[in-house]
């Protein structure tokens, strides 16, 4: 399974984006279910920080700008009242 990459439109840096397994595999303090969790609860908010994108019905996330929305506190609360 290769990884896919794309143009970012803000930057002419080419952008590694990885399927919820891929981003998995090479990060794993994080929890399957907490992954789905957060991208369920917080769809919306990671759609617009580029975090993740959609390629069909698929889910595909933009490593570098997912991990900056866990480290600017954006996971602070999982599993409970938002």
């Amino acid at each position: 399974m290769a990884i896919q990459s794309t143009t970012n439109t803000n930057s002419s840096a080419t952008a590694t984006l990885k399927t919820k397994a891929q981003y998995l595999q090479s990060n794993p303090a994080i929890t399957k279910g907490g992954l789905d969790w957060l991208i369920f609860h917080q769809r919306q908010r990671l759609l617009e920080e580029q975090a993740i994108a959609y390629f069909g019905r698929k889910i595909l996330i933009h490593e570098s700008n997912f991990n900056k929305h866990i480290l600017n506190g954006g996971t602070s609360v999982i599993g409970g009242v938002l």
